[in-house]
């Protein structure tokens, strides 16, 4: 086992001494260029979404307040015995 042990460290070692290539050089402009364009993509998303939202939340107060559906006029009270409660249905 300590031969193939040795085999790695000289292997390694070897590479070690050897110069990288050039095309390693020109990676860094490639990635961070990338993570940039993915920066700002996730950006635009994310203030696309809170536009949407807050288009829904006006629309869904303003449709509210100004069209109050017929069964929030008819009965104005929330804790009211409701017409389909078994003791008005038996008559009490």
């Amino acid at each position: 086992m300590a031969h193939n042990s040795d085999m790695l460290d000289d292997a390694l070692a070897s590479l070690r001494t050897l110069a990288a290539p050039a095309q390693l050089a020109a990676i860094d402009d490639g990635v961070i260029g990338g993570l940039r364009t993915h920066l700002h993509e996730r950006a635009t998303a994310r203030r696309s979404l809170s536009l949407a939202c807050a288009v829904a939340v006006v629309v869904g107060l303003g449709g509210g307040a100004a069209f109050p559906s017929h069964a929030a006029r008819a009965d104005a009270t929330l804790l009211a015995m409701p017409a389909s409660a078994p003791s008005r249905l038996l008559g009490e």
